[in-house]
């Protein structure tokens, strides 16, 4: 049997909470969560609001008024609340509370670099990482992340590619059974805009990701590869981008309306989707934090696709997952023999399987060792700064924007 991702892009080792369905796996968290690496920026926010605006039915000015005060207010309360906790943060002891693999990567030569994976839906503890992390952070010349996400931008080609421009709409492109369950689910969600109405599934799938992010307690504005992105620019690190923001565009832009349509019907028809899925969410995070590898499993289901629905699953997978993969390794090999020590963080389900990145660095020749704190060096200095970084580090509010896709 062929190998598929379920809602979380991958289990842990123990291989709890399987999907039933096949598809609707890839739908959510890969479709959400494995492009645009939090590859926005406040100029990106700007064009995709714009443009989406522009298809959009618009409220009225006393309402926009409203929602223009409401938000300040909510600004404002968390700013306040942002500055207290880093104040607080400040007079504390550095602490060890997550555990996340790290590695230590050689090549026949000697050359060495580390490598980790991220999670883009976090609470606060990613802001006390371990000793080892700190180690490494400290020693690395420079970071490789999917994305730069400091100067990022989605153009307004960007935007139309996720959008009909053919006069139509999603309930021409969906079966009415499918639409009203997906569109209910979005309702009930309380994060359905008429907005949506003309954008493809590929975007549907995200504006639920995103919805069970928010029920499941998590936050994108404690995205790891955001905060790594946020002490490396404080620090003076180099930002190298592994992808880029017009490579992902361009891969969303490719994804074939079939699979985007199959990936619809496979929403609608996962009975307590919502529920699945933010407790995988939840579990997903629980496992990155132990340090559990994310990986890809069987799921049950499969075996009542067609031909033709394994054929759309798979594709989807390929070009999602199988072939970034090896894109990132091929750019992984480059780094470690540039001669400077990098830290290479992206999307932990990139690094597992057998098509993954460090199965296919390890039959390349390389050698991974996991980290741990007995790896770390005396960094009372180093927890110093970490700690005081807290009071004035950007954990990702300014760079990520929850309304696009996010990568694995």
């Amino acid at each position: 049997m062929k190998k598929c991702l379920n809602e979380r892009t991958a289990v842990s080792n123990n291989k709890k909470n399987i999907t039933k369905r096949c598809f609707s796996a890839a739908a959510a968290v890969l479709a959400a969560m494995t492009l645009f690496s939090g590859c926005t920026s406040e100029e990106t926010k700007e064009n995709a609001s714009s443009d989406t605006a522009k298809v959009s039915s618009r409220q009225s000015d006393n309402s926009s008024e409203s929602s223009a005060k409401t938000e300040q207010s909510k600004n404002t309360s968390k700013a306040e609340s942002s500055a207290q906790d880093s104040s607080e943060a400040s007079h504390t002891a550095y602490t060890n509370t997550i555990t996340p693999t790290v590695w230590e990567v050689t090549d026949t030569d000697g050359n060495k670099m580390y490598m980790m994976g991220t999670i883009h839906l976090a609470d606060k503890s990613v802001e006390h990482m371990p000793d080892y992390f700190e180690t490494v952070f400290a020693e690395s010349d420079a970071v490789a992340l999917e994305c730069d996400t400091s100067s990022a931008a989605i153009s307004i080609d960007d935007v139309i590619n996720y959008m009909y421009t053919d006069g139509t709409t999603i309930k021409d492109h969906v079966s009415a059974e499918d639409y009203t369950k997906v569109t209910g689910m979005a309702k009930e969600a309380n994060v359905y805009s008429m907005t949506y109405e003309y954008v493809k599934p590929f975007m549907w799938a995200s504006l639920l990701e995103i919805a069970a992010g928010n029920k499941s307690g998590l936050s994108s504005d404690y995205g790891v590869d955001s905060i790594i992105q946020s002490r490396a620019s404080k620090e003076g690190k180099e930002v190298i981008e592994v992808e880029g923001v017009d490579f992902q565009n361009e891969l969303i832009a490719s994804l074939p309306d079939e699979i985007q349509e199959y990936m619809f019907h496979e929403i609608a028809a996962q009975d307590n989707y919502m529920d699945e899925l933010t407790k995988q969410i939840k579990d997903m995070y629980e496992d990155w934090k132990a340090g559990n590898e994310i990986s890809e499993t069987e799921t049950s289901g499969e075996e009542s696709l067609t031909e033709h629905e394994k054929e759309l699953t798979e594709e989807y997978q390929r070009m999602m997952l199988t072939d970034r993969n090896k894109g990132m390794a091929d750019k992984a090999k480059e780094y470690i023999k540039s001669g400077k020590t990098v830290l290479f963080a992206v999307g932990a389900a990139h690094f597992s399987g057998d098509e993954g990145i460090k199965k296919l660095m390890e039959d390349s020749g390389y050698t991974f060792r996991k980290l741990t704190s007995a790896d770390a060096k005396q960094i009372a200095d180093v927890s110093e700064e970490a700690s005081a970084l807290d009071g004035d580090v950007s954990y990702g509010a300014d760079t990520i924007d929850p309304s696009v896709p996010r990568a694995a």
